[in-house]
């Protein structure tokens, strides 16, 4: 029953912390949408901290778009991502058949392009180097 593995995987999650982290990746291959839906959005909120792999893959093969969704999410505000891959990620998303997906993936975009520090002009470089400008 998929209310049933829905409630356990919550539960495993609330009680045992980092401890759930197998059950989580073994209920994210469920063949119910919502069973999965739920374990990625639970284990998400309460901090557990899942492999970006396991991210990277969701968003590119789940059937179910708010899966998708969420694991765009969780790959972009995930603490210390690498900023290509998640803009790699983010431009797969683009192509996503969801229109939530995409919109999700030019907003992160956008956060990765306004939150870029500035194109190094050379000039900073040059001076490290013992020449300087004249």
């Amino acid at each position: 029953d998929p209310d049933v593995r829905t409630r356990a995987i919550e539960v495993l999650v609330e009680r045992g912390g980092k401890q759930a982290l197998d059950a989580v990746l073994r209920v994210l291959r469920d063949d119910d949408e919502k069973v999965r839906y739920r374990a990625l959005y639970t284990a998400l909120n309460s901090g557990l901290a899942l492999p970006a792999n396991t991210l990277q893959s969701l968003l590119q093969s789940d059937t179910s778009p708010v899966v998708r969704f969420l694991a765009l999410n969780a790959m972009a505000e995930m603490p210390g991502a690498d900023r290509q891959i998640v803009r790699g990620m983010a431009e797969i998303a683009l192509k996503d058949p969801d229109p939530q997906v995409q919109d999700q993936a030019r907003e992160i975009l956008n956060q990765l392009e306004t939150a870029a520090p500035p194109p190094d002009t050379g000039q900073q470089s040059q001076k490290q180097g013992g020449v300087v400008p004249q």
